[in-house]
């Protein structure tokens, strides 16, 4: 993005500038030049931490011939119910495939007549865990 002499901001630059009957193609200027002709390269500087998404507003600062932008930050939107829901159903999806293995492995111990090893129990109530927590929160969201 490029700030114009005029004040409004695009996307790129014009092929050529004329400037005192002389026209220079822009492609072959330095950034310097470009400023010396009031063209300002407009540079994003914000770091957006997860949870918050860029805000319409902003505030611009002319560092070294760039403007430096900064935008200012807003929480992201909650996601609608539907589409909550479509999540959870398919977290719940890669939980039940998850949970394949460590089944299959307590399942073939018992038939040998062995005791299930103890990760895979455990792996198994902690998957159990984290599935009825989210069964929980689908209920919540059809109330």
């Amino acid at each position: 993005m490029y700030q114009y002499p005029d004040g409004t901001e695009h996307r790129g630059l014009p092929p050529t500038v004329e400037r005192d009957g002389v026209q220079y193609y822009t492609a072959r200027l330095a950034e310097a030049h470009l400023v010396g002709l009031g063209y300002r390269r407009i540079v994003d500087v914000t770091e957006v931490p997860p949870g918050q998404q860029r805000a319409s507003t902003y505030t611009d600062a002319v560092v070294d011939g760039r403007v430096l932008r900064t935008y200012d930050l807003e929480p992201e939107p909650a996601p609608s119910p539907e589409a909550r829901r479509e999540e959870i159903l398919a977290e719940l999806t890669a939980l039940d495939a998850a949970s394949a293995r460590p089944l299959r492995a307590v399942l073939t111990a018992q038939t040998a007549g062995q005791p299930p090893a103890a990760e895979d129990v455990a792996r198994l109530a902690d998957l159990e865990a984290q599935a009825q927590a989210l069964r929980t929160e689908l209920a919540g969201l059809a109330e």
